[in-house]
């Protein structure tokens, strides 16, 4: 039984995948490029090459590995400390990279675009239970 908790988170990342945000795909990209250069990524590869916009609730990014994960490309191999100052060396999630080929693919298949005049809205979303 999913607790409360799950349940927001899911409704949230719902609710950001619906929108089929450049943001997300830009990180995912940037997640993805990260892991096939090094083996392994974490979201201090993400952070730099994605651009929130005042108000964008930064935890958005929290969608940017579940799909990843859910196709084979990366898996989740512990924890290491965030370097970014103002995580304040914090524990995050290390991706390693599980498919190279599935990587390769999925970075043709999802090449990166424009922003869209739609993607403004996405960028001002309001995510259910964040005031």
């Amino acid at each position: 039984m999913m607790t409360l908790g799950e349940q927001r988170r899911d409704s949230v990342l719902a609710c950001l995948e619906s929108a089929k945000d450049a943001v997300l795909l830009r990180a995912r990209r940037a997640l993805i490029t990260a892991a096939l250069g090094k083996g392994e990524a974490t979201a201090d590869d993400v952070y730099p090459a994605v651009e929130l916009l005042a108000g964008r609730d930064p935890r958005c990014l929290g969608a940017v590995a579940p799909p990843l994960v859910k196709a084979g490309i990366i898996r989740a191999a512990g924890y290491v400390k965030s370097t970014r100052p103002n995580r304040n060396a914090s524990p995050i999630v290390r991706w390693e990279l599980a498919d190279a080929e599935a990587a390769r693919r999925w970075l043709a298949e999802n090449r990166d675009e424009p922003d869209r005049p739609e993607d403004e809205n996405a960028r001002q979303l309001t995510l259910p239970g964040v005031g």
